[in-house]
């Protein structure tokens, strides 16, 4: 059902965009991607057991390519001269963005990530510590005040466990 909603979907936007077709056509392609999320993550069914090559490098490169896409495909349609509307062209576009957003990925995203792994453990650990220690206080005080309502006792402001 999911590749059917999304093919099928596809085929609508044959023809000249239009504001309905777009209400329709968009969330119902957003129907049958989800879909596909859920028949890869559920233990069930097919998907779960298929290996795809490349995911993992697809995901870690998904937000240099939403970051300069735009940019790429400006670039391809007015730079190279290429109108949008050919299979080429928009052939070019894909490769274009794929590279890009790969090039953007290596070369600055992943070395400020490798920074902040490097920089960030004593600071993470820290907060660790401190958001434990504030949710076992939120907890505790939660468990007093249902205790109090239970046994209808005049309610007390709760005691601050933190220093």
């Amino acid at each position: 059902p999911a590749l059917a909603s999304i093919i099928l979907d596809l085929n609508l936007g044959e023809g000249d965009l239009t504001l309905a077709l777009c209400m329709w056509q968009f969330p119902l392609i957003a129907f049958g991607m989800a879909a596909l999320l859920v028949c890869a993550i559920s233990a069930r069914l097919p998907f779960y057991r298929v290996a795809f090559p490349g995911t993992a490098f697809t995901a870690s490169t998904s937000y240099s390519v939403y970051l300069s896409h735009k940019l790429t495909i400006h670039f391809v349609a007015k730079g190279c001269a290429l109108p949008l509307d050919s299979g080429f062209a928009i052939s070019a576009a894909l490769v274009t963005i794929g590279v890009v957003g790969a090039l953007l990925f290596f070369l600055v995203e992943r070395p400020f990530l490798q920074l902040r792994h490097r920089s960030a453990p004593a600071r993470a650990e820290a907060l660790g510590h401190h958001l434990a220690r504030h949710s076992a206080a939120s907890a505790s005080a939660i468990t007093q005040r249902k205790t109090r309502m239970r046994d209808c006792e005049e309610p007390r402001p709760p005691s601050n466990p933190l220093p």
